[in-house]
């Protein structure tokens, strides 16, 4: 137990710089929001919405064709029709933009933190 969980605050950090630095040098737009002691890494679209999900989907597919392993979600805020026209309807104000998660794990390596940036720069 101990040692897995001292492997996975590690995993944690090595995911967080590697995606800190890679967000830092990226040619696309996200932001990186979670702190380095979360197992879950959330990144935010920052440019045209339109493009979002498209360039977010394109790093989804990177890692699952990788054989590193990372689990990787898109969310994708309001990408449901109903509630995007419910939304519509009562003036709600616009949803959130796409995001990714990667989700750290006690068997992360250096070399799959180091993909993951990988898909950003």
């Amino acid at each position: 137990g101990a040692a897995r969980r001292e492997a996975l605050q590690q995993s944690c950090g090595w995911l967080h710089d590697e995606l800190r630095d890679a967000v830092a040098e990226a040619a696309l737009p996200v932001k990186l929001l979670s702190c380095r002691d979360s197992y879950v890494q959330h990144l935010r679209w920052e440019g045209v919405a339109s493009e979002g999900e498209t360039k977010l989907r394109q790093v989804v597919e990177y890692c699952k064709a990788s054989s590193a392993s990372l689990q990787v979600q898109l969310c994708l805020p309001g990408a449901c029709g109903p509630e995007a026209a419910f939304g519509a309807k009562i003036g709600a104000p616009p949803s959130p933009a796409p995001s990714l998660r990667l989700c750290a794990c006690a068997s992360l390596t250096p070399g799959m933190a180091t993909l993951a940036g990988t898909t950003f720069r």
